[in-house]
């Protein structure tokens, strides 16, 4: 999900690839988009998923899909429709790292929790990939689902990976 302003959040339907508009003002909804690269695929641990995380940046819905293993993105108009065709700007390491959700930094990067990876991976603006934070074999980022950003040394946004010590 994902908060467009103060009427509007963004939804994706995990099981269907499906991305919704809401209108919590008037209590209505519309279908943004079911693009090809949204729809889910077999799973062996969740069975048939699809679209996971999604948020909006500079004219583009940016997505995680859990059952194709992809991160991706296409433009989209004012009214937060799809403008153009989807692409897929990476794809896990390795299989087992599946990608959950999400979060960006103000430089363009992106930092993708990998779920069964147990890991956070940073995805660069220029494309260049990798884990920045747990791994397949450590329980420090056990299963993640979520990725937020969070306040670090002189105010630069850091990935937040949920221990509050």
């Amino acid at each position: 999900m994902s908060a467009l302003n103060d009427d509007t959040v963004l939804v994706g339907d995990l099981r269907t690839g499906t991305v919704y508009g809401f209108n919590v003002i008037r209590d209505a909804y519309y279908v943004a988009s079911t693009d090809h690269l949204l729809a889910p695929a077999p799973n062996p641990t969740f069975g048939p998923v699809g679209v996971n995380g999604l948020h909006v940046r500079q004219n583009f819905l940016y997505f995680a899909n859990s059952g194709q293993n992809g991160f991706g993105r296409f433009p989209i108009e004012a009214n937060v429709t799809q403008a153009g065709n989807s692409s897929v700007i990476a794809r896990p390491l390795e299989t087992y790292q599946g990608y959950d959700d999400f979060t960006y930094d103000k430089e363009g990067n992106f930092y993708l929790v990998t779920g069964t990876g147990n890991s956070v991976m940073e995805v660069t603006h220029g494309g260049q990939r990798r884990i920045i934070a747990g791994s397949v074999n450590s329980t420090y980022i056990a299963q993640g689902t979520s990725a937020s950003m969070g306040r670090g040394p002189a105010g630069k946004n850091t990935p937040v990976h949920g221990d509050s010590r």
